[in-house]
């Protein structure tokens, strides 16, 4: 069949001026939408806005206003795409300029709908942020850094450049400048006219570029990245003093401005930055005026933004970070290439292998001990004087398996220890560890079998280095899905596996389970650690004879200031729970509540919000959307700037369909005396109530108010023991939770440590009811958010 190639663009010069026609038009377009954007920020900065907040019943009437200049500017914009996609269309040239090529795939629809409505309902800033937004600006105008925002773009992402101008002009932060860098892959003439075309005070394109003055942060960001109105002014609140990197999260954004695809990310991970990129979406380098001026030079230089990056933030700690989990950002065009292959397998200059003990505890079973035992013997690629196996016998009775424990003890490198007491998983481990002679300490399930060769020099490079402490690995079942590929805390409660199910080379969420990466803990079935450490730490502890105390070994560390790695390789097999079992009987499930409470209470903080899994997933369904999210607008608890007054009060389940109790609403009704905004919440408002001076609504469920806080911008909640206990668990630091207990049975697993609690003894007739009770009032006062503080003043600030 024959074809034929498109014609040439020089043969249809008329077309050719049509097409720029239509690309000036979208300019002018895009232009005129951040014009008015500044035209809004600057209304609401004005004396006359401040001086009619009392009569803001005009406020409908100009957003309405608003909207039909918006509605104006993207009519404009339609036309120019259609006469563009028409143009392109007549000249068979669609593979450089239709949307379906210049953009991403758009997820499946479903998945986009759910995203939109969660945009709606917590992604989209309120009035009272925006009003908090403009009064930061005024406010701490001199607490503020300046920022200097560096681009470097592509041939890929040149075409970007009008649109990201626009993103700048409208921030609500107005101390910025800008400067565009341009690739070795961008054609002269391409470069010229986009010089040309973005031509703001603020922007500089071309050299001479000028100096980075002092004082000035950096944001730094790939060509790829449209900033979103508020985002240099959030950046800025969150350096404060210390605080040396700044990152927020991001997500895709269509050509049609159709947002998809989130990019939810984790707390400052090193590890993962050398595998999968994060930070060039639009991340804030200050208070560090000599690696400021060392970036700024390579980047102008026309060095690479990730290796720059990297470089940058080498040998940072997790304190001087600091992830705002906002998104900040869209990303136009493709999805960016984030993954790099890190470099081989390589130990700390002046080490060799360490020499290593492998505790394995078992009972019985010999099927499983041997196929553990032959697979290090046969698969290990390791110095085999340098390892030692420690084998911890918990009361074998089976002849085969004391036959195979006295004729492997031959070998010099196999120690037998026995333990006949009751199963506790970490008295057989700590007691082990006292035998072990070598330097690293590798823990091993009975029931895991080597996958390759060089799995102990995968785990040793890690466990020697000195800021590290449990190193872990993905896990693969026998049908070789994921096991294993590290620990998420607060997981239904309590803690479980990322990754499980998926395909052993699937890389899962943004590529996270094939990334070797921080984590706050992994599980103690292969779990490497320094000899040395595990004995400061104090080894595992006793008391949490089944579970969490790998958890909280690793939660030990990471509380003073360790990192906990998982490797992003499957290493060995691990047939889960054949020795032991399953937790399904009811002593064992109340055991594992019992232990789930007690771990909480341990590190509650954790619980509430591992730092290396984003408040915007889900605790139960891992990296799905969170419904609600679980992360405080800290721009709310600045001083002087907003004042935290949101109440949701939730009243206790009702009995035989009487009203809401008369202690709740007389508390109630005292905090709204107090100047606070009160909102009750219960699962069945009555006809009274709703004619009642407070506002009332339906709560049904824990997840009804959860939600409904967080969508609401409430501050604090005050909440019954009984009903609503898992409530801390989907809100995590959403906001404040108090909570309070009227006598009432309290379930065994709860605990309200980490939580402000209060005991109201509520007498057996509400008419009785005295005013000695525990006053919500006080509690409120005395528990109110933690004030946020900006850093101090600059000493010389730098306007433009």
């Amino acid at each position: 069949m024959n074809t034929q190639s498109p014609p040439p663009m020089d043969e249809h010069p008329d077309l050719e001026k049509e097409i720029v026609r239509a690309r000036l038009e979208l300019a002018r377009a895009r232009a005129e939408t951040a014009m008015q954007d500044q035209r809004l920020f600057r209304l609401r900065r004005s004396l006359s806005w401040r001086l009619t907040v009392p009569v803001r019943k005009i406020r409908p009437a100009v957003l309405k206003q608003r909207d039909r200049l918006r509605n104006g500017q993207q009519a404009i914009l339609h036309w120019g795409r259609q006469i563009g996609e028409q143009l392109t269309a007549r000249l068979q040239h669609r593979t450089d300029t239709s949307p379906s090529a210049l953009d991403a795939p758009l997820p499946h629809a479903a998945t986009r709908r759910g995203y939109a409505g969660w945009l709606s309902r917590f992604d989209t800033p309120q009035a009272a942020d925006m009003d908090i937004f403009h009064h930061l600006v005024e406010t701490y105008r001199n607490y503020f850094a300046p920022i200097c925002v560096i681009y470097q773009f592509n041939a890929r992402t040149l075409r970007n450049a009008p649109a990201i101008a626009d993103s700048l002009m409208a921030q609500y932060f107005t101390e910025w400048r800008a400067v565009f860098t341009f690739d070795s892959s961008c054609q002269h003439d391409e470069v010229a006219a986009i010089c040309q075309a973005v031509t703001a005070p603020r922007l500089t394109t071309a050299a001479p570029y000028p100096p980075l003055k002092e004082g000035e942060a950096l944001v730094l960001a790939s060509g790829n990245v449209c900033l979103r109105p508020h985002a240099l002014v959030v950046l800025s609140c969150a350096a404060r003093r210390d605080i040396r990197l700044v990152y927020g999260d991001e997500d895709m954004r269509s050509r049609d401005g159709v947002r998809h695809t989130p990019f939810f990310k984790p707390d400052f991970s090193p590890e993962l930055l050398r595998h999968v990129d994060y930070l060039t979406g639009g991340s804030m380098l200050a208070g560090d005026a000599a690696l400021n001026q060392r970036v700024y030079a390579s980047l102008l230089a026309g060095e690479n933004l990730q290796q720059v990056l990297q470089q940058a933030v080498r040998g940072l700690r997790r304190a001087q970070t600091c992830h705002v989990p906002f998104i900040l950002s869209h990303l136009l065009g493709k999805m960016p290439e984030r993954h790099r292959i890190a470099s081989d397998i390589v130990l700390p200059a002046g080490h060799e292998w360490p020499t290593i003990s492998i505790i394995i505890p078992t009972r019985d079973r010999l099927d499983l001990l041997r196929a553990c035992i032959d697979s290090i013997g046969a698969k290990t690629d390791y110095p085999a004087d340098r390892i030692q196996i420690i084998i911890v016998d918990n009361g074998s009775t089976e002849k085969a398996v004391l036959e195979y424990l006295s004729a492997i003890q031959k070998d010099i490198r196999v120690v037998v220890i026995r333990d006949d007491g009751p199963f506790n998983f970490p008295r057989l481990n700590n007691l082990a560890a006292k035998y072990a002679s070598h330097e690293i300490l590798l823990f091993l399930n009975n029931d895991t079998e080597v996958e390759r060769g060089d799995w102990l020099k995968q785990l040793a490079s890690y466990a020697v280095q000195k800021d590290v402490a449990a190193v872990g690995c993905k896990l693969l079942y026998g049908d070789r899905t994921v096991q294993h590929a590290g620990c998420v805390i607060g997981m239904c409660g309590g803690a479980g596996h990322a990754g499980v199910g998926i395909a052993s080379d699937a890389g899962g969420y943004f590529g996270l389970m094939n990334a070797t990466r921080e984590v706050s803990a992994v599980t103690g079935a292969c779990l490497a650690i320094r000899a040395v450490l595990f004995a400061e730490l104090g080894g595992f502890d006793t008391g949490f004879a089944v579970a969490f105390n790998d958890t909280l070994l690793c939660l030990a560390a990471q509380a003073r200031g360790y990192r906990n790695l998982t490797i992003g390789i499957p290493l060995l097999l691990h047939h889960e729970s054949r020795s032991r079992g399953y937790d399904d009987t009811p002593d064992k499930q109340a055991l594992f509540r019992h232990e789930m409470a007690r771990a909480r209470n341990r590190y509650p903080d954790v619980f509430d919000n591992d730092p290396y899994y984003n408040p915007n997933l889900d605790l139960y369904q891992l990296y799905d959307l969170s419904f609600p999210p679980r992360r405080r607008k800290f721009w709310r608890d600045i001083p002087e700037i907003s004042c935290a007054r949101n109440i949701l009060v939730l009243a206790p389940p009702r009995q035989h369909g009487e009203t809401v109790g008369l202690f709740v609403e007389k508390q109630a009704y005292a905090l709204q005396e107090q100047g606070f905004q009160v909102t009750v919440g219960c699962d069945d408002v009555q006809s009274n109530e709703k004619k009642a001076a407070l506002r009332y609504v339906n709560l049904n469920t824990c997840q009804d108010a959860a939600t409904y806080s967080v969508e609401h911008d409430i501050d604090c909640v005050i909440s019954p023991v009984g009903k609503y206990y898992t409530i801390s668990q989907l809100i995590g630091e959403a906001c404040k939770i108090i909570f309070y207990d009227m006598g009432e049975d309290r379930l065994h697993y709860f605990s309200p440590l980490g939580h402000p609690f209060g005991h109201l003894d509520m007498p057996a007739s509400c008419d009785g009811m005295a005013d000695s009770l525990v006053n919500f009032v006080n509690i409120i006062k005395h528990n109110q958010p933690l004030p946020y503080h900006i850093q101090q003043p600059v000493t010389d600030p730098v306007s433009y």
